[in-house]
């Protein structure tokens, strides 16, 4: 499957300035990234523009670019992307453009997505998840801690028929972050691993990053659709989220009331820890 160059215009609410031929399939954001057939995204960054690069994103095979409306676009630009088939389609804002694609792109897929949030260990908690699941599913995972409002989205453009789970990582630093990657990700299960002061000085108060993290088991469907959240028991912030979520509640921790534990917990050093797992009594 591919986005067809025709619908790109209608999927990011933009504007069709050259239709190319050339199906797009996948995103990226930094032009030495550019595989042939991606949809370069230009994006301003903390020293430069993406827009700088359009023609070194052709030239590495871009089927398409996202541009902002605005951006004055050079004849020798568009003879290239002409040339090479590609597709150039301008909106408002690329990265809402790229977060609508991504949008897009996920509904198309029936499958499994499990989200993973919290202050700390969100990168070794996804690629446990991914590396559990991965052992009989084919599996989704982010690349490395690519987890906010441009590495969630590329990711989900990598998804394809042959994936039956994604497990995503979400990342925020202001609230209303994780909400909007929800709303693309659209997750069925989610975890949640602590709620601790990381972005304090940004978010500007702990409330407020319970808050924030809140907003993926808040994002769930219904236990009766399938919605699940994953709670860490030993975080009386992350406990109290399962008043928050429509979803149905599985709690983890050293607490033995909690739905999974664990106990007789041993180091081994290097070689790492074994420890015995307790589910259900």
């Amino acid at each position: 499957p591919a986005v067809d160059p025709g619908d790109l215009a209608d999927l990011t609410d933009g504007r069709l300035v050259l239709r190319g031929h050339r199906p797009i399939r996948g995103a990226a954001v930094d032009s030495r990234r550019v595989t042939p057939g991606r949809l370069f995204v230009a994006l301003p960054g903390e020293r430069t523009d993406g827009h700088r690069f359009l023609g070194e994103a052709l030239a590495r095979g871009a089927a398409g670019l996202l541009v902002r409306s605005d951006w004055p676009l050079e004849a020798e630009t568009l003879r290239a992307a002409e040339v090479a088939g590609a597709t150039i389609c301008a909106v408002a804002d690329p990265l809402h453009g790229l977060h609508a694609l991504a949008a897009a792109w996920r509904r198309r897929f029936d499958l499994l997505v499990v989200g993973v949030t919290g202050s700390i260990a969100k990168t070794s908690t996804k690629e446990a998840v991914a590396t559990v699941l991965g052992r009989r599913f084919r599996t989704l995972k982010n690349p490395g801690n690519l987890n906010n409002e441009i590495g969630l989205p590329l990711t989900v453009l990598g998804l394809g028929p042959e994936h039956e789970i994604a497990v995503l990582e979400m990342g925020m630093y202001v609230g209303g972050e994780i909400a909007d990657l929800a709303r693309i990700a659209q997750p069925r299960i989610g975890v949640v691993t602590a709620v601790q002061e990381v972005h304090l000085s940004r978010i500007g108060s702990l409330d407020a990053i319970e808050a924030a993290k809140a907003e993926l088991v808040e994002a769930l469907p219904a236990a009766s659709e399938g919605g699940v959240a994953i709670l860490n028991a030993d975080d009386p912030r992350v406990a109290r989220m399962a008043g928050r979520t429509p979803a149905a509640i599985w709690t983890y921790g050293f607490d033995p009331a909690a739905a999974v534990t664990a106990r007789a917990v041993r180091s081994l050093g290097f070689e790492g820890m074994v420890f015995d797992l307790v589910v259900g009594g």
